[in-house]
This record gives structure tokens, C-alpha cells and sequence, in this order.
């Protein structure tokens, strides 16, 4: 009988991959986007020179894991009949379940090769934003002040447990709300 440790080689590398990715969305959510590389590698049940063979720095991997989250906001974004509380509501909850997620797309993360992420998710939050001024009127607030706004909440997401995330969101949210307008997700 083969030992269940047998590298398998070149067979196994989707598996691995497939494995790194679903782990790294677990840790990153609980852990946020400074989570140790080597927890991802453990998570996943594979070696490190795995993780580095697929993925040779963070910000591929993280680009490869909130692609799915991106492209979700983005069709929001892009229906006309989203309103900004429906795009707070939507990133928030994305902030919610996954800390890493919305450092990223808050633009928390000071690395160059997420910057086009981060480019993304401000054309989003634009087009969003200018959806909503009123015929030529000056926008509710900038890109920059929601991005802020997003910080804000993802900062505070990422010091609270992981119970606590909708609660903590949705008092933060009420705090903002001169600046947002109402927005909850619970």
C-alpha cells in the first residue's frame, strides 16, 4: 500500500493550487491580508515550495482569491438600479466575511502589484457614485472619501471577532451615515 505522503509531482499540482486558493480564502477572511504565508501552506495540507511554486508572492495569491469577490461588486456596480446603500451594504458584508478582502479593496495593503485591484474597485465605486448625483450636482461624497468610509470599516472589521463582525459593521455604518446615508447588514 502507498504511503499517504507520496509526493505525487506534476499529478497533483491543480489539486494543490485548488487547495492553496481555498485555504487562503478561509485564513485571509479570519486573519485578514498579513496572515502568515506559511498558515496558508498548512491550512492547505502542502508543503511551502508548493505555495511558492504556484503562487511566488502574496499579491498573487490574494489577487487570485477576491477575483470572485471583484467580479461580484462589479456587476452590482454595474446594474443601474443599484443604489449606494446596496454597494455599501455589498462591499461591507464582503468586508464582513472576509477581513482581507476589504484591506484590499480599501486600499489598506501597500503593495504596487494589488494597486490595479485596487484601481478596480475605485472605478466601481465611481461609477456607483456618479450614478447618483443628481443631474450634473456635485456627488454625495468623492472616491476618495468612500474609500475612506471602506478603511474605516475594514479597520475596525479586522480588530473585531469574527461573531461580532455584523453587529460592530452595522454601528460603524451608523456612524457614517451622514456621510453614506442609512446603510445596514444585518
Amino acid at each position: 500500500m502507498p504511503s499517504p505522503n507520496r509526493n505525487r509531482g506534476p499529478s497533483a499540482a491543480e489539486e494543490n493550487r485548488n487547495a492553496l486558493v481555498d485555504a487562503a480564502r478561509r485564513v485571509l477572511a479570519e486573519s485578514g491580508s498579513a496572515a502568515p504565508f506559511s498558515s496558508i501552506a498548512r491550512e492547505a495540507g502542502v508543503g511551502q515550495g508548493s505555495l511558492y511554486r504556484h503562487f511566488p508572492n502574496r499579491a498573487e495569491l490574494t489577487l487570485v482569491v477576491f477575483e470572485e469577490n471583484l467580479a461580484q461588486l462589479g456587476e452590482l456596480a454595474g446594474e443601474r438600479t443599484t443604489s449606494l446603500a446596496d454597494f455599501v451594504r455589498a462591499v461591507v458584508r464582503q468586508a464582513i466575511d472576509s477581513v482581507g478582502f476589504g484591506e484590499v479593496a480599501g486600499g489598506l495593503v501597500d503593495d504596487d502589484a494589488l494597486r490595479p485591484f485596487e484601481s478596480r474597485f475605485r472605478a466601481m465605486a465611481a461609477t456607483v457614485l456618479a450614478r447618483h448625483t443628481d443631474q450634473g450636482a456635485t456627488p454625495i461624497l468623492s472616491v476618495d472619501d468612500f474609500l475612506l468610509a471602506i478603511r474605516v470599516v475594514t479597520s475596525v472589521l479586522s480588530m473585531t471577532r469574527v461573531d461580532d463582525r455584523v453587529r460592530i459593521a452595522d454601528e460603524v455604518l451608523r456612524l457614517l451615515a451622514p456621510t453614506i446615508g442609512p446603510v445596514r447588514v444585518a
